[in-house]
């Protein structure tokens, strides 16, 4: 077992993997599952990555016999994101919902706010979660600095298919697929989490 994922800062999944499972296991069963998620990209795919979403997974499984546990918050994401927000506003934060931010007001090479409808709304301080592609429509450049690259930033579209059976499909949470004549990467069975 890995513990310190340092080690992998400067390798590739692919040669991570070629050099822990061999190259037929690699191309078998890493290589199809790789390709699905980052494309023609697969082989610049980080081992940090790889290495965090196998530790996350193994922390699913509980006792001897291993069994596999996982929970489901009833209401979903919507409980969770309800709750932070009564939290928001009970400390006395404001939450503005269908409001279009025109930029990131910066100062000093520092966020200061934001701009809103040509309005200063003034900030400690800004966080944004949307795709690097849209945070540099709203920010400076400048502000990033020379060392900053972001046509080195790629993104691949995914669907994701609901499907709601009457009887599960298997009793695991995560089934992958590595058929690569498959046109999908796995199966999530949540029928587990909900019953």
């Amino acid at each position: 077992r890995l513990r310190d994922w340092t080690s992998l800062e400067q390798i590739t999944a692919q040669e991570w993997l070629t050099r822990t499972c061999g190259e037929r296991a690699f191309n078998i069963i890493w290589k199809p599952l790789l390709v699905f998620k980052f494309g023609e990209r697969y082989s610049q795919a980080p081992a940090t990555y790889l290495w965090s979403r196998v530790k996350r997974q193994s922390t699913t499984r509980q006792g001897r016999s291993r069994k596999e546990v996982l929970a489901y918050v009833r209401g979903g994401f919507k409980v969770i994101i309800g709750r932070l927000a009564e939290e928001v506003r009970r400390l006395g934060g404001v939450i503005a919902t269908d409001t279009k931010v025109d930029a990131i007001v910066a100062e000093d090479g520092r966020a200061r706010g934001l701009s809103i409808k040509g309005e200063l709304q003034s900030f400690d301080k800004v966080v944004c979660t949307i795709p690097v592609t849209q945070f540099l429509n709203l920010l400076d450049p400048q502000i990033l600095g020379n060392d900053y690259r972001s046509n080195e930033i790629f993104y691949q579209g995914v669907v994701c298919t609901l499907v709601v059976l009457r009887e599960r499909l298997s009793r695991y949470y995560w089934i992958p697929v590595v058929d690569s004549e498959a046109s999908f990467s796995g199966i999530l069975e949540t029928t587990n989490l909900i019953r």
